[in-house]
């Protein structure tokens, strides 16, 4: 259920930044101003607040897995993020369009800050980590994943460096990657053991 939903979502996020470029384009630019407000300085700020969280996340989702040697587990998350990074960057690709330096540049002022580590993809990638763990971990970490993902996204649209079509649709895409694998690969058996 969740795999399809997450499938439809992300295809037609997708095809909205694909096809309805001008439309989607407009919408675009007055979110991108909209999120705008914050100054360079903090935008700095935030970009660098968000890069360590990245950085956090990542120590947080491999390590234990390598450290209590759940190798299995490990495997589920770097299936999930070759197969994210590579649905992302094709997906990126095809959306890329010529008028997005330039609404970019308008809305923040000309304005660049170094946001790799919160680039669509990145966040794509945490997604579908979050999604995999998410069977393996109590409901209290899978909340804390939704608000990370959450932050990072409005991180992310604050400092502004890419379209929201192009980070929603990555998103999306990282989700479904990461329902995918668990799909593939099989879920842990939460059943009860006799005796």
């Amino acid at each position: 259920m969740r795999l399809g939903t997450f499938a439809v979502v992300a295809v037609v996020l997708w095809g909205l930044g694909r096809w309805a470029e001008q439309s989607i384009g407009g919408i675009e630019s007055d979110l991108v101003r909209l999120f705008s407000f914050a100054s360079p300085q903090v935008d700095r700020i935030i970009a660098g607040i968000a890069q360590v969280t990245v950085a956090l996340i990542t120590i947080a989702v491999f390590v234990p897995a390598f450290i209590t040697k759940r190798y299995r587990l490990l495997g589920y998350i770097i299936t999930g993020n070759i197969l994210t990074g590579t649905l992302v960057s094709v997906a990126l690709s095809s959306l890329s369009r010529p008028e997005v330096s330039r609404i970019i540049h308008e809305a923040t002022n000309g304005i660049t800050i170094d946001t790799t580590a919160i680039h669509p993809s990145v966040l794509a990638e945490i997604v579908s980590s979050f999604v995999i763990l998410g069977p393996f971990v109590s409901p209290r970490w899978r909340r804390a994943g939704v608000v990370t993902v959450v932050l990072l996204t409005l991180a992310r649209l604050i400092v502004s460096t890419n379209l929201p079509t192009e980070l929603f649709a990555s998103l999306a895409i990282g989700a479904t990657s990461g329902c995918v694998v668990l799909l593939l690969y099989g879920r842990p058996d939460q059943r009860p053991t006799i005796g």
